[in-house]
């Protein structure tokens, strides 16, 4: 599952899925960003999209990540507490540092 739209995570998204895999793009990419389809022929992906996700494709997520099937902790680079609500934003508008996916910790609210 893509979900940020970027080259880098577009180009890593169908390396990183199994063979005969589905791989989701949730990411709305800029209009420059380039998809190559013999990254999906050699594993016999297929590939959906979804720019306005709904509520079974949110259900089948959660299903996926519960299940193991999607590894969310390699998705995760940055880890704030609540009172750095103002940087995480920071980082996942600008993407610095290799920013993938900013996790707030809600115990420090």
């Amino acid at each position: 599952m893509e979900a940020v739209g970027d080259q880098e995570t577009v180009n890593l998204a169908p390396m990183l899925a199994r063979e005969k895999g589905m791989v989701l793009f949730f990411g709305i990419p800029d209009f420059g960003t380039t998809l190559a389809p013999r990254s999906f022929f050699g594993k016999q992906l297929h590939l959906t999209t979804s720019e306005y996700p709904e509520r079974p494709d949110f259900l089948r997520a959660l299903r996926m990540m519960s299940n193991g099937d999607i590894d969310m902790e390699r998705m995760i680079t940055h880890r704030l507490s609540f009172s750095e609500v103002q940087r995480g934003y920071e980082l996942a508008d600008t993407r610095a540092g290799g920013v993938l996916r900013v996790v707030l910790n809600m115990e420090d609210f």
